[in-house]
């Protein structure tokens, strides 16, 4: 998966109906990703076959729907000051904060809009997953450091392997939990440029598959049980967006998965001549396990765990 670079829109608002005080002020927002245009690069048509060979590159389309990052109000009057003062006015404010302009100002119905990055320094918190899985701030460095990195989150990043190195702490915990995030801020204001957690902190299509299949549950039953469709399902795993209700339900169903191999390793871990059942089918598991809402394929994945454990037992069918 290809990481989009970070992208920032300048807000240099005029109308005074849209503003807190009597002044012009200037807000920069981190834009998010709404869509992608194709842009042709090159093209050529092949006379003999017919065919036309495109080069072409997916071009983000931004919205500033992200987090505000930096706000200041200038000293230009709304309403008797021009907006040429007022956008001066905020590339000052802007330029003393480590934002500088890209491209010129656009004009819209209440504002002046432009594209900025942040070449500033950084300041940094760290922070720690507590057993509940909220967040506690561990380490904060308010001292401003010019790193030499081509990103906010490439300095983040090299903060956190650089905590967990000096710390020794694990990434996760055992349900998936990042265990640490570095939260990246600019020199001035208290917006967040960069939040870099370890790497299971965010599931990722490929993840989603691989735990899906890990337990022996298939797209059809997960989506069922989710109140989804399959194809829904599959989409997820094929690169799309992993919604917060999939990701929290995946969670609950690996610790189900995980309490039900360590409940039955206990049992047959001493026993030199254990055994255990499982199912072939789903109506033999539904006959001996009622009120248990997972496939036979899903015992059977237990039982696989417990074996890669518990080498000795002996596996059956249930009679």
């Amino acid at each position: 998966m290809t990481t989009l670079p970070c992208h920032y829109t300048a807000w240099m608002t005029t109308d005074q109906s849209c503003l807190p005080g009597d002044r012009m002020d200037i807000t920069v927002f981190a834009d998010e990703v709404i869509s992608c245009q194709r842009e042709v690069l090159s093209e050529e048509y092949d006379p003999a076959t017919g065919e036309v060979t495109r080069e072409v590159r997916e071009v983000p389309v931004w919205e500033s729907s992200g987090d505000r990052v930096f706000y200041a109000e200038t000293d230009v009057d709304a309403c008797e000051g021009e907006a040429e003062d007022g956008i001066k006015a905020a590339e000052e404010l802007m330029e003393a904060a480590g934002w500088t302009v890209v491209g010129d100002w656009e004009a819209t119905e209440s504002s002046y809009i432009a594209t900025v990055e942040y070449t500033g320094g950084y300041r940094h918190t760290v922070e720690a997953a507590d057993p509940a899985g909220e967040w506690r701030t561990v380490h904060t460095a308010d001292r401003v450091e010019h790193a030499d990195a081509d990103s906010a989150q490439e300095y983040g990043t090299e903060l956190l392997r650089q905590w967990v190195r000096e710390h020794r702490a694990p990434l996760a915990d055992a349900d998936g939990r990042p265990a640490f995030r570095v939260r990246v801020r600019p020199q001035s204001g208290d917006g967040v440029l960069a939040s870099v957690t370890s790497s299971r902190a965010e599931m990722t299509a490929a993840a989603l598959k691989v735990a899906r299949e890990s337990m022996g549950l298939s797209d059809g039953w997960l989506a069922a049980h989710l109140g989804k469709t399959s194809r829904t399902v599959r989409n997820w795993e094929s690169g799309h967006l992993v919604p917060a209700v999939a990701r929290e339900e995946i969670a609950s169903l690996l610790r189900r998965t995980r309490e039900a191999v360590e409940l039955l390793v206990e049992q047959v871990r001493d026993d030199p001549c254990a055994e255990v059942v499982t199912y072939a089918t789903d109506p033999a598991y539904r006959l001996a396990q009622p009120d248990s809402p997972f496939p036979a394929s899903w015992h059977r994945a237990v039982v696989a765990r417990v074996v890669a454990q518990a080498p000795h037992v002996r596996i059956t069918y249930a009679r």
